[in-house]
């Protein structure tokens, strides 16, 4: 591909980590041609949390072997995305005073190094400044105030931070599996690039990447991110429960779920499903209804929880454009139906669509939403802060010193 770079990304998410080849070209309108994929299943990731390093290191490991194998080189540093309850989302604003000058650059990066300033927290470390609007003079709505003439400059910023341990044991794992790391991206950001477009983000909109042990959450209005945040919610969570309340094998519990899921009763097969047990029990029958009622509690439980962060930070009025829910754990029949009875709103789900060059049973799958997420924002970068006083442009480039507090 002309004019193109090959570029690496990780995904360590909960139930799998995936390591991805592509190459990507420099045009907005440039497909990505993934070169070789890996995925190994398993870790040791607990709500987006490192819970054992030599496990997840291993998992990281195996991953690269396959793609590098598949793709034929050697991978040397990757792009990775980072997850978890510990992060925060934060809007900020700081101001500079102009006193009837041209704005300059470095007035522009005053005002927006105030607001991060101001949206810092212990133990936290700031992952992105993502760009809000400009505010000159009292007039909102200015994407690029560099000279122009005024007497005062306000910055809004969406500041997004993770626990500085939890970022600390990420990297560590992924040193030791022998990748240099190029920056760390909220996970939440990448799912919501790849799984939402301008005019939804501009209307107003909600993306939850629903995985198996958390949920990522980015809302969006008039193109700017207002709110990220991470639920304990997830696929694994609706395991667990089924194998306690049918008292059948974990494992079992997944199979079930994933063979007979569903939200709504007209879903379901209304058949008798045969119920794993341990020991010398007799066997046992579960009607598919039953089981459709049961994973449907759980659920709802998850639309409880995200309502619950929607009324807690105040902009649910912000959701014209509904919600786009994707994730492995969104796939499955009636969650558009459900969610949206229950939210009062649109809601779609998004699956992937076909990747060039991508292994055939990876085509479509939903988990791969954060891994095509982290290839768009390295074609068409946002404008994040983050590093602002060295005047770099874009996501990717703005966080390349990010690492150097963890070598």
């Amino acid at each position: 591909m002309k004019d193109s770079a090959i570029k690496v990304v990780i995904d360590v998410g909960s139930s799998r980590t995936r390591v991805t080849i592509g190459e990507v070209g420099n045009r907005e309108d440039s497909v990505l041609e993934v070169l070789g994929s890996g995925v190994s299943s398993g870790g040791a990731l607990k709500a987006g949390i490192v819970t054992n390093i030599p496990t997840v290191s291993h998992a990281i490991r195996h991953a690269v072997a396959i793609a590098e194998e598949e793709a034929g080189l050697k991978i040397n540093s990757a792009l990775i995305s980072i997850s978890g309850e510990h992060i925060l989302g934060m809007n900020s604003d700081g101001r500079a005073q102009i006193r009837n000058r041209r704005i300059s650059k470095n007035d522009l990066v005053h005002a927006v190094m105030r607001a991060r300033q101001l949206a810092r927290k212990e133990e936290q470390d700031t992952l992105h400044v993502l760009e809000q609007q400009f505010i000159v003079d009292n007039h909102q709505g200015i994407t690029d105030p560099v000279g122009m003439i005024a007497d005062n400059l306000e910055a809004r910023v969406h500041v997004i931070s993770a626990r500085r341990a939890a970022v600390v044991n990420l990297c560590q794992c992924v040193r030791n599996a022998g990748i240099e790391i190029e920056g760390v991206i909220y996970a939440g950001l990448a799912s919501a690039y790849a799984a939402s477009t301008a005019d939804e983000r501009d209307l107003g909109i909600c993306t939850v990447d629903l995985g198996a042990g958390t949920a990522d959450l980015m809302l969006w209005w008039r193109n700017q991110p207002m709110h990220a945040a991470t639920l304990p919610i997830g696929g694994e969570q609706v395991s667990s429960a089924l194998a306690t309340i049918l008292r059948t094998p974990r494992q079992s519990a997944e199979m079930l779920k994933r063979s007979h899921g569903a939200l709504l009763d007209k879903y379901s097969r209304h058949t008798r499903i045969p119920l794993p047990s341990t020991g010398n029990l007799p066997d046992r029958y579960l009607s598919s209804s039953d089981m459709v009622e049961q994973i449907a509690a759980c659920y709802q439980k998850f639309f409880a929880s995200i309502n619950k962060e929607f009324h807690r930070i105040g902009l649910r009025q912000m959701l014209d454009g509904g919600i786009v829910f994707t994730g492995g754990a969104a796939q499955i029949p009636g969650l558009a139906e459900m969610a949206g009875a229950i939210f009062n709103c649109p809601v779609r789900v998004y699956i992937p669509p076909p990747v060039s060059g991508l292994d055939e049973h990876l085509q479509n799958d939903a988990g791969m939403v954060t891994t095509l997420g982290l290839f768009q924002l390295q074609q068409n970068p946002v404008n994040d802060y983050v590093w602002a006083k060295e005047e770099k442009d874009g996501i990717i480039s703005s966080i390349t010193n990010f690492l150097k507090r963890y070598l």
